[in-house]
């Protein structure tokens, strides 16, 4: 006679303090890989844009926790009668002997992060970047004025955190190709804000000649930004703030 051996599984889910602990591990790394960048290696922002994907997008015990999270962010409002590009995550700053621009998460920067949201709000249909009324082709950085052929507020190009997420990933980071997006080679630079100057004894340098270098770029403090929110809907402290003093 055959016998059987039978099994039991249990089907009781994992509750969230068991889901936070078994992310305990990627939430450590993307601490770490936070603190590398602001520490002065930018281009790790591509292993954190893997990281996040991980954590937020990995399984389903992955969207069951994010269900649970208060996203927090910058209050931020789209506004139609701004012809310049909006970058709601960074600022920028020209600092150092030898000038240099750097963008900074906005949290770096002192903005308050006070708008609560939801998951599906915060990563699919909260606008991070909308782009300039600059006709595509022409320089986004630079605003038509007197009569000049403007682009319409909603055919201006924009993104969320997850299709720049994605991005950062598929195309920069996890799975790299030599195929770089527009936006995100505008968004590795100055161009897409506009055209910095700075005055010095040596004369005048600018971003529109390239005699203004950028440091940390625009694209790497967005993703940045994006990682203190995520480690502060997991209960994670970031690393501390950058402390810029102010030009008297």
């Amino acid at each position: 006679m055959a016998c059987s051996k039978s099994s039991r599984f249990s089907t009781r889910e994992m509750t969230d303090d068991e889901l936070l602990a078994s992310f305990d591990q990627s939430l450590t790394t993307l601490t770490h890989l936070a603190q590398t960048h602001d520490d002065g290696y930018h281009p790790i922002c591509l292993a954190m844009a893997t990281e996040v994907h991980k954590i937020l997008a990995g399984n389903g015990s992955t969207a069951k926790l994010r269900g649970t999270r208060v996203f927090l962010t910058v209050d931020f409002g789209e506004e139609s009668e701004m012809l310049n590009a909006m970058h709601k995550l960074v600022g920028a700053r020209v600092t150092g002997a030898v000038p240099a621009l750097d963008f900074i998460p906005d949290f770096q920067f002192g903005q308050d992060i006070t708008n609560a949201l939801k998951f599906g709000d915060w990563w699919n249909t909260d606008v991070i970047y909308c782009a300039s009324a600059a006709i595509p082709g022409d320089n986004p950085g630079v605003i038509p004025i007197n009569a000049s052929p403007l682009l319409p507020f909603d055919k201006r190009q924009t993104i969320n955190r997850r299709d720049f997420v994605s991005l950062l990933r598929n195309k920069r980071g996890a799975h790299q190709d030599d195929d770089m997006p527009q936006l995100l080679d505008e968004l590795e630079t100055s161009r897409s804000w506009g055209v910095f100057e700075c005055q010095t004894p040596a004369g005048v340098l600018s971003t529109l000649n390239d005699t203004l270098l950028t440091g940390a770029s625009m694209m790497a403090a967005m993703m940045r930004q994006i990682v203190h929110e995520v480690l502060l809907a997991y209960g994670r402290a970031a690393p501390p703030a950058l402390v810029w003093e102010v030009e008297q």
